[in-house]
């Protein structure tokens, strides 16, 4: 009988030792340590404020007919005030009245948007308006930063957090196009801050966020899945008293002339496709970019914003770290509106700083401290992406923090961790 032949065993390929180092230093996190981050955030911050600088010089001494080199969001916000301030506070619903005092404010290439922010603004705009422009927007923008500074902080009391939070891309962004997404995503961080142990603040505060409806409508879901009946009373009489004060001050008719005026914007910007379908970051956006047709983009929105607040629920009615639970309904906000751009992603910050505090205290899962590090850097490259290749990179690191978040929160175990040193290795690469 012949003895069969012994096929010689085949070594399976080796991977490369760099290569290695990468795939477990990315899985694990190690290359994110506090030295690292203080170093790049550091960079960063010196880079915006060259940016920050050079952006007010344009604006000193711009050319007679584009008085809005810069900042020309806020263009509409100090506009706006001057005509508070000139006896006519309806005036910025008016699509032809608002234009009009744009021209004549800022001349011929004054930018024009749709006022859409509720009446209770208009007598913020009527004190920034009795400022120059160029310092009203300097004002403006250094308040509002503290307030996002000072909620990071209080949620992550460590002083690297400041530098992650002053480095943010969407900040910058921002304050480039003079938005208010940075007071926005201070008063949530400090509604998260303040939650378990000062719930009717964090109403108040939660509240304070109506001029920016579209991203609260998640915020009462998850107040009645966790049974946070005294933030949701409080948030309720805030908004309550906002409404009757605006009333008394200009009218009711402000109200009807500011939802008459969310109609007209809805329908420029959605039926009309007057804005940059790549410069929204939302799910409609994506599927208008690509040319799905009207109706099915609307259901795709709908299906997706019904999903991230029945995923909001879930979070809330199960016991379990507030901080991760509240982290997954600031970052569901942004999912839920059809009206998103990068500037709004900045609330990723006190996102990003809850489950970063999680993480710190209870060990971080596989994968989490790199995918916060994508999700921090997202804003910048998510219009980019959307413009050049045709890819909603802000939805698909909104839907991707979101998933992350309630895989951490299902998880049943937690891991064991102290301090930075939860961004030491935690696992050897094999020999």
């Amino acid at each position: 009988m012949s003895t069969p032949a012994l096929t010689p065993a085949v070594e399976a390929p080796r991977r490369p030792a760099w290569a290695t180092a990468i795939w477990y230093g990315a899985r694990d996190g190690t290359w994110l340590t506090e030295d690292r981050v203080r170093a790049y955030t550091t960079i960063i911050v010196g880079m915006y404020l060259c940016v920050v600088a050079y952006m007010f010089y344009l604006g000193i001494d711009p050319p007679s007919d584009d008085r809005a080199r810069v900042a020309k969001d806020f263009a509409q916000v100090w506009a706006a005030g001057k005509a508070v301030l000139q006896g006519h506070p309806l005036a910025p619903y008016d699509l032809m009245a608002h234009e009009a005092n744009l021209r004549a404010q800022f001349g011929a290439k004054a930018p024009m948007y749709v006022w859409v922010y509720p009446p209770f603004c208009l007598a913020v705009a009527a004190v920034l308006a009795l400022m120059p422009f160029l310092v009203a927007l300097a004002v403006e923008q250094a308040l509002m930063l503290a307030v996002y500074v000072r909620s990071i902080q209080a949620i992550l009391p460590q002083r690297v957090a400041l530098l992650c939070a002053l480095a943010s891309p969407a900040v910058i962004i921002n304050i480039g196009y003079g938005q208010i997404a940075t007071l926005t995503a201070g008063l949530a961080g400090a509604a998260a801050a303040s939650l378990n142990g000062r719930p009717v603040l964090a109403g108040v505060l939660f509240a304070c966020m109506a001029y920016k409806p579209q991203l609260g409508v998640a915020i009462p879901v998850a107040l009645i899945a966790g049974r946070y009946w005294k933030t949701l009373a409080a948030g309720a009489a805030t908004v309550g008293v906002l409404v009757v004060s605006c009333a008394a001050a200009f009218g009711w008719a402000s109200w009807r002339d500011f939802a008459a005026s969310m109609h007209t914007a809805g329908n420029i910007v959605f039926t009309q496709g007057a804005v940059d379908w790549f410069k929204l970051q939302s799910v409609f956006a994506a599927a208008r970019m690509w040319h799905v047709p009207v109706n099915a983009a609307w259901a795709a929105q709908a299906f997706v914003a019904l999903a991230a607040l029945a995923a909001v629920a879930w979070a809330w009615m199960r016991p379990g770290d507030t901080r991760l639970k509240t982290a997954l309904l600031l970052v569901a906000g942004l999912l839920c509106t059809p009206y998103c751009f990068e500037y709004d992603m900045v609330i990723f910050g006190p996102a990003i700083a809850l489950a970063v505090s999680h993480g710190l205290e209870c060990g971080f899962v596989t994968w989490e401290k790199t995918l916060l590090a994508v999700f921090f850097v997202s804003p910048l490259f998510a219009g980019l992406a959307g413009h050049h290749v045709h890819l909603p990179l802000g939805v698909a690191s909104i839907v991707g923090f979101m998933f992350m978040l309630a895989r951490i929160i299902a998880r049943e175990e937690p891991m064991p961790a102290v301090g930075w040193a939860a961004m030491q290795p935690t696992n050897a690469p094999p020999a």
